[in-house]
């Protein structure tokens, strides 16, 4: 699948599995490849989120009025993504000044509980790219073998003098191998579009 494919999946994949303040991030550019918070993300390299294997890492960072619970989770397969999640904690922020520490612990349950909804955002998105990879190699195998039986008798035709017998047999190969063909390219059909109607259900 060429890299443009692969990024347009991913994009897909991301909007459904994680949703609501959410953004795909390129790592090596830090540019923004899919956005769904309400914020601008920008200045990502100064966030001090880069703690790679702790997907609890986070960050309070107050912007204006707001206070925003910031977490960052690189994506293993494929290499080269990140998932950012921005959720809002201002109201919590609030009670906090006006209330007591029994308050402050629920409030930090209630923070825990966010970063964990967006650690399993994540798994699910890292899961539904491993998948994705597995099947595209698959199919990519499947249809290089009748793709080189097919130049393969067909150069043969093309270069060598045979026989009206082996010509026939030659051509009769290139038709069933070409039928293979699009068998394989109907099943991959059916699968993205049953794909499409039965998505995963967002979290």
């Amino acid at each position: 699948m060429s890299e443009t494919g692969k990024r347009a999946y991913m994009g897909f994949q991301f909007q459904r599995c994680c949703g609501e303040g959410m953004a795909l991030i390129d790592r090596k550019s830090n540019a923004v490849i899919e956005n769904l918070t309400d914020y601008k993300v920008v200045g990502l390299e100064n966030l001090g989120l880069k703690d790679e294997g702790n997907p609890y890492a986070y960050k309070i960072q107050k912007l204006g009025q707001k206070y925003l619970l910031l977490q960052m989770e690189p994506i293993s397969r494929p290499e080269g993504d990140e998932v950012l999640s921005v959720r809002e904690v201002t109201g919590i922020f609030a009670e906090l000044r006006q209330t007591a520490v029994s308050v402050f612990l629920i409030a930090g349950l209630f923070i825990y509980m966010m970063m964990r909804r967006t650690v399993e955002q994540m798994e699910k998105l890292q899961e539904v790219a491993e998948k994705q990879e597995l099947l595209m190699g698959a199919l990519s195998h499947e249809m290089r073998t009748p793709l080189t039986s097919i130049i393969g008798y067909s150069d043969t035709l093309r270069h060598v003098k045979l026989k009206d017998e082996q010509k026939d047999r030659a051509l009769e190969h290139i038709n069933r191998e070409g039928k293979r063909l699009e068998v394989i390219a109907t099943e991959m059909l059916q699968i993205f579009r049953l794909y499409l109607h039965h998505a995963l259900p967002s979290l």
